[in-house]
């Protein structure tokens, strides 16, 4: 790994993600569980069958990481977009081996 670490887009060789996209993973996980906890006990207060809480709990589990995959998703592609156009600079040429001419 330690050839690796010379390259744009590689920070260190210790593996891990760019420090964006552990920020962004970590509070899509934490808002999701926060969220969904939230949902159970209001629903548990508001003394809603165990069914109605149950579904309540999945839909919102659901949707809310539905909409924090499509987030980091996107965040993960503006990085690996930006190594690839770092990578460029440094090498002068495509990374893929795409020929900017077709």
């Amino acid at each position: 790994m330690s050839s690796l670490t010379s390259v744009p887009g590689f920070t260190s060789g210790n593996g891990r993600l760019p420090i964006l996209a552990e920020v962004s993973m970590t509070v899509a996980r934490v808002l999701t569980i926060l969220v969904t906890g939230i949902v159970t006990v209001l629903s548990i207060f508001a003394k809603a069958s165990v069914l109605a809480i149950i579904l309540r709990a999945g839909v919102s589990l659901l949707v809310l990481g539905t909409l924090t995959f499509l987030i980091n998703w996107l965040v993960s592609r503006y990085l690996i977009q930006a190594t690839l156009e770092e990578w460029k600079e440094a090498f002068s040429v495509d990374p893929m081996g795409y020929d900017e001419r077709d």
